[in-house]
């Protein structure tokens, strides 16, 4: 029989996008191109909570709008509902108090327990999910509606706007439900719809988690799975009786009936149904009109099975739980949703199927078909042209700009807009900074400077400028700022506003290579400050919490992780799966190390590059080849929420702009800005890099400690700031001097150098000598792998060598190539050549330089045409600007094509080499104060300085180099932080905190009572009483181990103690005898104990040699290198000729120190030993041992010398090569 009854449109108001992270695949736009290809004009955006899909939909509905199609984009949101925030806060309050209890009785009864044990045994949850961060759907738990945990309750709200003030409605809402309403996941409640709706949003009930679902399932009968509840008329009268009442509130919320839609579904959810039944029944009795939706979660039919175990990962790794591939669906049959955006046939057909299952139920084929076409209405007519505004959003000029400057400026510029008041003041604060700088006289500084403001005047930048010129004054006061990063350093501009510390001008800087007036997108400046998390506050307390906001990144599933993770699910052998991935990427890699341009900082390894150039890949997809399309599919979905390295949003009355949502119990954009996507400045949302640079805070404290050597004993940071202004601030020093050159360049002294880590950069500046700052420019600049891989580093120091012997194309290019030998190094020279070459004004240039690095890679002979057309151009110009010579202009070409690829930031280059620079100064005139501020940052800040496991060991052994020796800490002498010796050269104490259990608190109290000369000094007061309180038992075990007494004299052949084992058994172990001693109102003399005690111990042997070194791993966090190779032997084996392994060149003599060591055999039987190796680096490495034969006769901590070799694997060695030389 044919139905007559067939809907002819439809939209689908309710879908998810990857954004909904956990339960959904797909990036909006890839919704979006479906829609349209299944012949649909429209699709709402409603991910969970967070509105983060919009940035991506709004751009891509752009897109379409400028090719010409004809599609709408609707932004939306299925929000998370609670009736009333207010009772449910309470309850949060009160488990909250719960907790807190339950920690305070714990910690009464169990004081040994630590903070650590005490969360766990209680319960607590992690701050990401109390606080705010990845909100991963949990389906079952939604739909199931039932939650253990009261405050963990929610149900879902399907919200839209009807017009742009609705969207801001929406963006309200959502930052409220971070704000106020986070429990794991965000909230809003009947008072939020009823404050921001005002009737400019639409809502629908949602799905089977909805509130009225809810309402529905609370009333069944709950001894049965909610999956098994049917269509039936249970408990019918109070169920309708309650639904008409929430729905009141909704729609009175809303502002109307038009705005509130009851939402039915078409699945094979037999609870779906019910919930079908009763809103129909619920629409007879009230009026109010039904909508059917998909409820899409995929962007195509075809990935419902990836869908799925991207939903079961996601559910195991947020409740650390495994999965069973057997309970996933098979089949679509088996599949109880399909959900993918559906057109009204498709729709239709599958509301028949449901029809067919349920004929009793669905009765009224029109009922349903103007449900189904109402959401094209609701879509085209209720909901009008809704778009994210896009204008600039930055604080206003009442931020920036002083009052009493403001009022005068005001009155001065009647009918002038925001942005020229601010380009006016920017002028004025501009010729302030050139004042400042001493150049407010000098014609070429001027002549820049007026051209640098007409570019910002016509780009209408003003306000940007004066914004990052306000952060730079508010972070400035309190610590030091980086010299400058990127290409924000050639603008003269940015260094009279401080917001760069380098005169372009001295440097030979381009303001064309930052800004140009034909710029369509805003700078992008980053800067470095001393202490980044303080910079931020500091930004937050001037211009307000909801205005600097971090910006999001969204981590991705890559392609070993997801490897693995599906691996995982299907139950293969992780061993073979983990090597096969480590294999994979090593392939790819090599590959794509060879295609010109390569940049490994921003390479990633893909899907598709694996398919073609790893065979190990291959063989994987070809023996698993269910795992092709399902890693194909997911590759690169949403994994969760991370946060931006250093980006804030700077704005003013930021939810207007965009929802908030939270992460850690921060703030942070819902969209994201980085290097995969880049949404912010799209929507007039500014991001201001604020970085931190362990290197700033290094100068701080090593001025710090010369201030405090000089007599400061506190310095503030003004005077610390002062001390560095006046002998390291570029303006101040003009950095040429040799000795700072030839102590660290020339001789290979780099302890504690930023950017030289690396000996084959050490090497090479040893032969380049530099003696200016642009020499370690043009150091740097080479030594990367691209430069690398065309030998730049060769040719530079032979060009160096032999300046008569390099040849230029032409004379002009001798002054091009002045710095950098012949050779074209920095990014700056190409733009340069065009400019004096082939006549090109420099604000052209820039736009050249880009089309040289941005070529078209995936069409070869577009790209070779498009190289073609560039070479003819330039060499046209140069014919007409210079009448230069068309093979010269050819072969030229040839060469800068060849090395711009790999050209730096001149700029940048400039920026970090003067960093560079002051750090060597530090070390050349303060060795020991820099020295020991490098020590310490390293062992504070894990690794950041060096960039390798153990930071503090590697600076000891570089301190080492230098002919430092770091003794033991000492109660008498160690500070908080390492210091030098106060009677004794090149000698460095240990601080106190890097040692464990010996807090500030402690530190404190023990520099109150010390110097501690007698045993009874470390116990007691003269007057017999208890000394210390902070101090405490554990403080002192912790010394004593690490045998901190020395000062003291009481350890040794012939003193009190032989050996620190007795002082800890009398003075840790009988520390409570002796305080409870003291407490006596009578007999309160230790004296008598305290001799007992020492001569109860004068026979007890000391600790082992295993013991000790076990001490210094676990209470000073490193390796004490003198009891394992004491220095006589250490000096024995130099003289052998016996390196260090972490000086590994070539194969050759070394020695090691066992870590591990294990029989394994090979796949062919064979027996070999396995070593893990480590030397004064405590860098472990692996270590092959073939042909062995025996026993395993090496144990932990042996010292063995061996001729090493080393593969891709290890290091290798065979057993008559190896030999053990102590034990």
């Amino acid at each position: 029989m044919t139905n007559a009854i067939k809907p002819s449109r439809f939209v689908g108001l309710h879908a998810h996008s990857t954004l909904s992270v956990g339960d959904a695949i797909g990036l909006p736009q890839e919704h979006i191109d479906y829609a349209l290809s299944n012949n649909m004009d429209a699709l709402a955006l409603t991910d969970h909570g967070t509105m983060a899909g919009v940035s991506h939909q709004q751009i891509h509905a752009k897109k379409l709008k400028d090719k010409g199609v004809n599609f709408k984009a609707i932004p939306g949101v299925e929000a998370y509902f609670i009736d009333s925030l207010s009772e449910w806060s309470k309850l949060v309050q009160i488990q909250k108090a719960n907790k807190a209890l339950a920690k305070a009785i714990s910690i009464g009864n169990e004081m040994a327990e630590t903070e650590a044990e005490m969360d766990a045994k209680h319960g607590k949850e992690t701050s990401e999910d109390e606080e705010g961060g990845t909100v991963v759907e949990i389906e079952a738990e939604s739909k199931n509606n039932k939650f253990s945990d009261p405050i963990a309750q929610r149900n879902h709200l399907v919200l839209l706007p009807k017009n742009n003030a609705g969207l801001k409605s929406l963006f309200q809402m959502v930052s409220e439900s971070y704000i106020d309403g986070f429990y794991r996941y965000p909230r809003i409640d009947m008072n939020t719809l009823k404050r921001h709706a005002k009737g400019n949003v639409i809502a629908s009930s949602a799905c089977i988690g909805g509130r009225l679902a809810r309402t529905i399932f609370d009333n069944q009968d709950q001894s049965l799975d909610w999956k098994d509840w049917g269509v039936n008329r249970h408990n019918y009268t109070k169920i309708m009786t309650e639904l008409k009442g929430i729905t009141e509130r909704f729609v009175d919320a809303l502002g109307g009936p038009e705005n509130y839609y009851l939402e039915l579904q078409m699945n094979r959810l037999n609870c779906q149904h019910l919930v079908n039944f009763y809103l129909m029944e619920l629409a007879k009795e009230t009026g109010l009109k039904l909508v059917v939706t998909v409820d899409s979660h995929y962007s195509n039919p075809n990935h419902w099975k990836e869908r799925e175990v991207y939903k079961a990962m996601a559910w195991a790794s947020k409740t650390k739980g495994t999965i069973d591939p057997n309970t996933l669906p098979q089949t679509v049959e088996e599949l109880k949703c399909e959900l993918y955006p559906k057109n009204a046939d498709q729709l239709w057909n599958t509301y028949l199927e449901q029809k067919a299952a349920y004929p009793d139920l669905y009765n009224d084929d029109q009922l349903i078909c103007d449900a189904i076409e109402r959401t094209h209405d609701i879509a085209h007519n209720l909901i009008g042209d809704v778009s994210v505004d896009r204008s600039v959003k930055l604080p206003g000029i009442g931020r920036l700009i002083e009052k009493n400057v403001l009022e005068k400026l005001l009155e001065a510029s009647t009918g002038m807009s925001e942005d020229d008041v601010a380009f006016k003041q920017l002028v004025q604060v501009a010729i302030g900074g050139l004042r400042n700088v001493g150049r407010n006289h000098d014609d070429v500084y001027i002549k820049r400077l007026k051209y640098e403001l007409e570019t910002i005047k016509h780009l209408r930048f003003a306000k940007y400028f004066l914004t990052y010129h306000k952060i730079m004054d508010i972070a400035g006061k309190e610590m030091l700022i980086g010299n400058g990063r990127g290409s924000a350093a050639g603008s003269l501009l940015s260094y009279v506003l401080g917001i760069t510390q380098v005169d372009p001008i001295r440097f030979g800087l381009l303001f064309a290579r930052f800004l140009v007036p034909s710029k369509k997108s805003y700078p992008d400046i980053d800067s470095d400050f001393s202490d980044r998390d303080r910079a931020v506050k500091l930004l937050i307390e001037f211009f307000g919490s909801e205005n600097v906001i971090p910006v999001t990144n969204f981590a991705q599933l890559q392609l070993r992780s997801l490897i693995k993770d599906v691996a995982r699910l299907h139950n293969l052998p992780f061993e073979k799966i983990n090597a096969a991935t480590a294999k994979i990427e090593k392939e790819v890699l090599d590959v794509a190390k060879q295609v010109e341009g390569f940049d490994r900082g921003v390479w990633v390894l893909t899907f598709e590059a694996a398919m073609k150039d790893s065979p190990t890949f291959q063989e994987l997809m070809e023996t698993y080849p269910e795992f092709q399309t399902t890693i194909k599919v997911l590759f690169k979905q949403m994994r969760g929420l991370s946060r931006h390295a250093g980006g804030v949003i700077i704005t003013e009355n930021s939810r207007e702009g965009m929802p908030l949502i939270k992460a850690g119990g921060e703030l942070q954009t819902p969209w994201p800005e980085g290097v995969n996507f880049r949404h912010l400045e799209e929507f007039g949302l500014l991001k201001f890099d604020i970085l931190g640079l362990g290197t700033l805070r290094m100068f701080e404290n090593c001025v710090r400690r010369i201030l405090q050597k000089q007599g400061i004993k506190h310095p503030t940071f003004n005077q610390i700031k002062q001390w560095f202004w006046d002998n390291l601030h570029p303006d101040n020093n003009p950095m040429t001097d040799p000795k700072v050159f030839e102590n660290v360049f020339w001789n290979g002294n780099y302890t504690g150098i930023f950017q030289f880590i690396n000996d084959k950069t050490q090497n090479f500046m040893r032969q380049m000598k530099p003696a200016s700052v642009t020499d370690i420019a043009v150091a740097t600049s080479i030594f990367r792998p691209g430069p690398l891989s065309l030998k730049v580093d060769q040719r530079f120091l032979n060009n160096r060598a032999n300046p008569d012997s390099v040849i230029y194309k032409h004379p002009l290019l001798r002054e091009v190539f002045a710095e950098t030998s012949g050779l074209l190094v920095f990014q700056e020279q190409l733009q340069m050549i065009y400019h004096k070459l082939a006549g090109v004004p420099l604000e052209d240039t820039d736009g050249i330089r880009k089309a040289f690095t941005k070529k078209e890679i995936n069409n070869k002979e577009k790209a070779q045409a498009e190289r073609n057309k560039l070479r003819q151009s330039f060499i046209d110009a140069c014919a007409k600007a210079n009448n230069i010579d068309a093979e010269a202009c050819g072969d030229i070409f040839d060469e800068m094509e060849k090395l711009v690829a790999y050209s730096f930031n001149k700029s940048h280059a400039v920026c970090y080499a003067i960093t560079t620079w002051q750090c060597a100064w530090f070390l050349t005139y303060y060795p020991d104060e820099w020295v020991a501020t490098y020590i310490d940052y390293c062992a504070i800040s894990k690794g950041k300085v060096t960039g390798k496991e153990d930071p503090k060991a590697i600076a000891i052994k570089e301190a080492k180099a230098l002919g430092y020796e770091l003794i033991k800490p000492d109660i008498n002498v160690s500070e908080y932080e390492i210091i030098s010796h106060p009677a004794y050269k090149k000698t460095l104490v240990p601080s106190f905190s890097s040692l464990q259990h010996v807090g500030k608190t402690a530190v404190s109290e023990i520099r109150q009572f010390r110097p501690y000369n007698s045993v009874k000094d470390l116990l007691i007061n003269p007057d017999g009483s208890w000394r210390h309180s902070k101090f405490n038992k554990s403080a002192l075990s912790t010394l004593v181990k690490l045998e901190a007494l020395g000062s003291m004299d009481i350890v040794g052949e012939g003193k009190l103690f032989k050996n620190y084992k007795q002082v800890y058994a009398v003075l840790v172990e009988k520390n409570d005898l002796f305080k409870r001693i003291t407490s006596r109102k009578k007999n309160n003399d230790i004296t008598a104990e305290l001799e007992a005690a020492i001569a109860e111990v004068q026979d007890m042997e000391d600790w082992t040699k295993a013991e000790k070194l076990g001490f210094t791993k676990e209470l000073a966090g490193s390796v004490d290198f003198d009891l394992l190779l004491p220095k006589d032997s250490r000096e024995k084996l130099d003289e052998l000729g016996f390196e260090s392994i972490d000086n590994w060149s070539e194969k050759g003599n070394y020695w090691a120190i066992v870590a591990s060591a294990g029989l394994a055999k090979t796949k062919t039987g064979k027996t070999y030993l396995k070593l893990r190796l480590f030397a004064e680096a405590n860098k472990e490495v692996t270590c092959f041992i073939w042909g062995w034969k025996g026993n395993v006769n090496l144990q932990e901590n042996d010292v063995v010398v061996a001729l090493f070799d080393r593969s891709d694997f290890g290091y290798t060695t065979f057993q008559n090569k190896i030999f053990k030389i102590s034990n």
